[in-house]
């Protein structure tokens, strides 16, 4: 038996062991999590897209400058001007393809061979035979009188030559059906042909329009190339004939032409002029020239590439980032000592600075108006899920990060700063989500008011103000509007509870507390009484007043199950008479596990589940232990009397606000069991409890001091006193109770 004891006691603290490094874990990469959201968060804001940093050509100089260092500044129109020479000289590329020849060839002499066949062959007449040679004609675009002309033609081997050396010619020469106006302007510094064959492939130049033949041309250069021997008929045939079988071999190449191009403006180095170290760009309320223009870019340029002035901007804000987060802490520490952050609320303030901040970014990188941006939602949100001081800081940091980030715009510092600081007072009255619709008004004047001043001061005209305001009062409605609609699903995400789900858990007709008021009335009531008492506590020690009332108006909803075994449910009986007390114990025991089944069947939040839970700890049920001891003692039982199995399974309570309404619970039990009440007896009573609860390891686990304890038992000593107050009997009340 003690071997096992052993056993088990070893297992359970190497699987604490475990929990504890699981916990270690998460805390260290929900840490190494927000570390990476700050580094990024300064990255964002470091990272400053490329604006104009000098003047514009034609405007006035606000400062007198002069260069820091020697550099060169490149003189951009002269330098065009030379690319633009430079294109001109280029010569363009034409294509003369010399592959076409040899498959021409071979198509006019299939044609003269198809006319020798059907020359030689019998026909019924001249007419099929004619038929015969048209289908066979193919790309010979020929009437039937030419060929008829040639079926009848003596000696067609003279004509055949004829067309193949004419037509070798002109492709040799080259056939184009280039634009006259662009041949004309190609050739006034020369055209370069690239002559392709099966073989190799040549360069020549050509200088002159002679040098090829155009197609538009080419029947009046046929014909005169034909020889005079021929008569008329048989030249128009030889030309027609040409004509349908030339082809286009020399074609402008624009990509080649187009790198020749490009080569060209590469191969064009920048005008470039140096500026000595020390020397003036520009004059205070000088005008700006074009040449201060390009110096001032230059600069711009160089001082933007350098590394140096890279980390130098990142440092820069790195330091401001983490001057204006040490100062929140500094604030903390010297006027909200005993406020602390948990890791995960960590978490969640850092991302809601991250997203500010990328959506600042993209509105600036999109050219989008920032004002545009619902700061007010992530306000309201912040508020809501941690609070207002931490939100008025968050709020504090986001627009003076945001005006940083918009060229250390004033403007939109105060926008977002009053906007926020107006929305989370707002919030601090809503106790219901829909409150928050209201808030959104108070939120959409504030905003009009900021915009239509720096409208005023800024000199904007009336018509583009009344549409400033009009975007800053639809900001304000839209903040309030996003703000209903992200809660639920960061409620869920986050799985934090909000004081406005505990508002509409507090609600006395909630379907739990309904149930629990028709099933187990007196400890409905007794639920309420408590949740009084435990609030005025909670208020004592700056607990959560709200989490408080709520986890005290649920925290015996397992009694529900059987609440005839409760003894505030009980009137004339007891069903723990007929049983024995470690049943008896089990059966009350049961009640927080049956809680903790019904919170979480009805959707409550974890907090208050916990609550259920840790409101007993591992207390002693002392009643039944002592019957069952009594029982031992005198001989009725024969086993060892074990301790523990008439204590709460717990656990003990993690929260104030748990161990608040233990507290509470145990003390007005036993007020209620106290035969004569007075205010001493009351305030005795209620310091012994307490004592009681601290000897027994019941609040090692909370974070209640020893001045917190003494500000609770005074609150239930002052509360209890004024509940249960002695009545002044009066000589009437004397004789009926005579009577």
């Amino acid at each position: 038996m003690n071997k096992l004891t052993k056993y088990l006691k070893d297992l359970k603290d190497s699987l604490q062991g475990i929990s504890y490094r699981k916990i270690r874990l998460k805390k260290l990469s929900q840490l190494l999590l927000i570390l990476l959201i700050l580094m990024s968060t300064i990255f964002l804001i470091a990272k400053k897209k490329e604006l104009l940093k000098y003047p514009e050509e034609g405007s006035i100089s606000t400062a007198f400058v002069k260069a820091p260092f020697q550099f060169y500044y490149e003189d951009e129109v002269a330098t065009k001007l030379r690319k633009k020479e430079a294109v001109l000289r280029v010569k363009p590329v034409y294509n003369l393809d010399f592959t076409l020849i040899p498959i021409l060839t071979n198509k006019i002499n299939n044609f003269f061979d198809e006319i020798k066949t059907v020359k030689n062959d019998k026909f019924k007449d001249e007419v099929t035979r004619l038929f015969a040679l048209k289908l066979k004609a193919g790309e010979a675009n020929l009437s039937e009188d030419y060929l008829n002309f040639l079926l009848k033609y003596p000696n067609l081997d003279q004509i055949k030559e004829t067309v193949l050396k004419i037509l070798t010619d002109c492709l040799n020469r080259g056939i184009t059906d280039e634009d006259e106006k662009k041949l004309k302007s190609d050739i006034i510094g020369g055209i370069i042909v690239v002559s392709l064959d099966n073989k190799d492939k040549k360069e020549f130049m050509i200088k002159s329009l002679d040098e090829f033949y155009q197609l538009i041309n080419l029947k009046d250069v046929i014909k005169e190339k034909i020889d005079v021997s021929f008569k008329d008929k048989a030249k128009d045939v030889i030309s027609t004939l040409i004509s349908s079988y030339a082809i286009l071999n020399l074609t402008f190449n624009g990509e080649e032409t187009q790198k020749l191009i490009e080569t060209a403006k590469k191969n064009i180095k920048p005008v470039r002029y140096l500026v000595a170290k020390g020397e003036k760009i520009v004059g205070d309320g000088e005008k700006i020239t074009y040449y201060v223009t390009q110096k001032l870019k230059a600069l711009h340029n160089l001082q933007t590439k350098d590394p140096k002035v890279h980390f130098n901007n990142f440092a820069g804000h790195a330091i401001l980032i983490s001057t204006l987060i040490f100062l929140m802490g500094v604030y903390f520490l010297r006027f909200q000592p005993k406020f602390s952050v948990k890791e995960d609320e960590l978490l969640f303030l850092s991302i809601i600075v991250l997203v500010v901040v990328v959506l600042v970014k993209v509105a600036i990188w999109k050219g989008l108006s920032p004002y545009f941006i619902p700061m007010a939602t992530f306000s309201m949100l912040m508020a809501i899920f941690l609070n207002q001081e931490i939100a008025l800081l968050a709020t504090m940091f986001l627009s003076i990060v945001s005006g940083m980030m918009t060229g250390n715009s004033l403007n939109l510092l105060i926008f977002y700063l009053g906007s926020g600081v107006i929305a989370i007072y707002a919030s601090s009255f809503a106790k219901v989500k829909s409150d928050l619709t209201k808030s959104g008004i108070t939120i959409a004047l504030v905003n009009v008011f900021i915009v239509a001043g720096f409208g005023l001061i800024n000199q904007t005209s009336y018509i583009f103000l009344s549409t400033l305001t009009l975007r800053a009062f639809i900001n304000g409605i839209i903040s309030a509007i996003l703000t209903i609609g992200i809660l639920p699903f960061l409620e869920k995400l986050t799985k934090r509870t909000t004081n406005f789900k505990l508002l509409e858990l507090s609600d006395l007709n909630a379907p739990l507390l309904k149930k629990l008021s028709i099933e187990a009335p007196g400890t409905y009531q007794h639920s309420q009484s408590l949740g009084n008492l435990a609030e005025k506590a909670a208020d004592a020690i700056e607990a959560n007043i709200l989490l408080t009332r709520v986890g005290a108006y649920y925290h015996d909803i397992g009694k529900i199950n059987k609440p005839e075994y409760f003894v505030e449910n009980q009137t004339n009986y007891n069903p723990h008479d007929g049983l024995k007390p470690n049943l008896s114990a089990s059966i009350l025991k049961f009640h927080v596990k049956d809680g903790v089944e019904i919170a979480r069947k009805g959707k409550l939040p974890q907090k208050i589940i916990n609550i259920i839970q840790e409101h007993h700890g591992t207390s002693l049920i002392s009643y039944f232990y002592n019957l069952a001891r009594k029982e031992e003692e005198e001989g009725k039982k024969e086993t060892k009397i074990d301790e523990d199995s008439f204590r709460y399974p717990g656990p003990l309570p993690q929260s104030k606000e748990a161990a608040i309404v233990m507290l509470a619970d145990t003390v007005e039990a036993a007020i209620r069991a106290l035969p004569k009440l007075t205010h001493l007896r009351i305030e005795e009573t209620v310091k012994k409890v307490i004592n009681n609860k601290f000897i027994d390891s019941q609040l090692n686990e909370c974070d209640l001091s020893l001045k917190d304890l003494n500000k609770i038992a005074a609150v239930f000593s002052k509360v209890l006193s004024v509940a249960y107050h002695g009545r002044i009997e009066y000589p009437q009340e004397e004789r009926l109770k005579e009577n």
